[in-house]
Formats: structure tokens, sequence, C-alpha cells
């Protein structure tokens, strides 16, 4: 069993994609390892009291003084990122994306394969150059950040006004933004792990959900159902 203690945090907001965060609930962070929490990034909410820059959590739920846009992912990661510094105790946080299925178990797994130590940057995604081609030499470019350790979740925290003003812009958002600092700036390259399936929503079926993958991405949706029938399909497998 990984005995790192890891925060997933998925970027959530209201509105059409709320129902997707709903379903992830309900499906691939219903049950929750032992050794994970999981906590969901807001801007402002409704109902939710905010000063002026303050972030809080409320239940699982992170909330940061920022619109819900999304150029803006760079500022609420960064925040939560200072939140839990200041907060909780972790080894590595995992920024996921809420329109992805991502299975903690399997996760939990591949990351006991790869004999994860106390510091590192892991990402599921691809390498694109500078030209914005799929190439070697660039920078992590994934949906999400991907799990950082400790000691770069307080390197970022540190650096965030660099981070942000050298690598930040309306177009790049957080994972790109992130990426192109840790790997050009920092020269820290990341571990890359082999476990995504980027899915259309039609495509999620008996076929194309494997038993490996811990990380399924779908493509330009708010469907929740894509969340249920995965889930599904590999909890009957499992009983099976």
């Amino acid at each position: 069993m990984n005995d790192k203690k890891i925060i997933v945090a998925s970027v959530a907001c209201d509105g059409a994609y709320g129902p997707m965060i709903e379903a992830s609930r309900e499906t691939c962070y219903k049950d929750i390892p032992d050794n994970m929490s999981v906590y969901f990034l807001y801007g402002r909410r409704d109902g939710i009291e905010l000063n002026k820059n303050e972030y809080k959590v409320v239940g699982d739920c992170f909330y940061c003084d920022h619109d819900e846009h999304v150029k803006n992912m760079l500022f609420k990661t960064i925040e939560f990122y200072q939140w839990c510094l200041e907060n909780v105790d972790f080894d590595y946080i995992y920024r996921a994306s809420g329109n992805c299925y991502f299975d903690l178990d399997a996760f939990n797994k591949s990351l006991e394969d790869l004999n994860i130590g106390d510091s590192g940057w892991y990402s599921h995604g691809s390498y694109w150059t500078g030209s914005g081609v799929r190439g070697s030499g660039g920078y992590l470019c994934a949906v999400g950040v991907g799990m950082l350790s400790k000691d770069l979740v307080e390197l970022v925290v540190k650096q965030k006004h660099r981070l942000i003003s050298s690598y930040f812009h309306s177009d790049r958002v957080d994972d790109t933004s992130m990426g192109k600092f840790l790997s050009h700036e920092q020269g820290i390259d990341p571990i890359t792990i082999h476990k995504m399936g980027h899915l259309w929503p039609e495509q999620v079926n008996e076929d194309t959900i494997d038993d490996e993958t811990d990380y399924f991405w779908f493509y330009r949706t708010n469907d929740p159902q894509c969340f249920y029938d995965v889930y599904n399909i590999r909890k009957r497998r499992t009983k099976g």
C-alpha cells in the first residue's frame, strides 16, 4: 500500500459543470483510501461569504476570492496550495480536473509501482514544444497540474509572483503555466504516469474502459453520465 499522504484537489464550479462534480462524489470519490483526502476548489460561490483576498475551507470545499473563469484556475490552485501548507499535513498534492474520472485505488497502485520518493512531479499528459506542437523538449501540459511533492508545492507558493508574471497569460491556464515554470525556469522534469484515457462521451463502453487506467478525461462535456457509466462498468467487473 502506498503510504504517502496525498491530497486530491479537483477544480470545481457550479452551473452546467456542477452535476459533473456531484457525479464524481457519487462514483470515483465515493470511497476514499486512508492515505488520501479530496477537496473541491471553488472561487466565489453563492452562500459563501469571503472577505477581499480571503480563502477558506468549508467541509471538503475550498473557496477563494476569484470569479469562476478558466483564467483564474491558476490563482485557485496556488491559493489552495498555500492553504494546505498552512493547515494540513501532506506529502503530495494532486491537482485534478472536475471533468475527469479519477480512480483513487488504481492511482495508489500506479504510485506503488513507481515507488515514489519524498520529492517529485508526477503527471499524466503530453509534452508540447514552445510552438504548440507535440514533441520532446517542451513543457508538460496535462488535464491538471499533476502531483507535486510538498517541497515543490512550497516552491510554487514562494515563487508565485514570478510564476504569474512570467508564465501566465489569458490563454495559458494553470497546467501549462505551472508546467512551463517548473520545467523551463526550475529545470524540474516530470515523471509521466501513462495511465490516462481520453474519451468522448459516446466512447464510454465495455471495450474502452480498461482495468488499469486510473484517469479518464471526458472531452469537452458536461455530461455526468460518463462518471456513472465508468463506475458501473468497473464495479461489475470487480463483483464478477
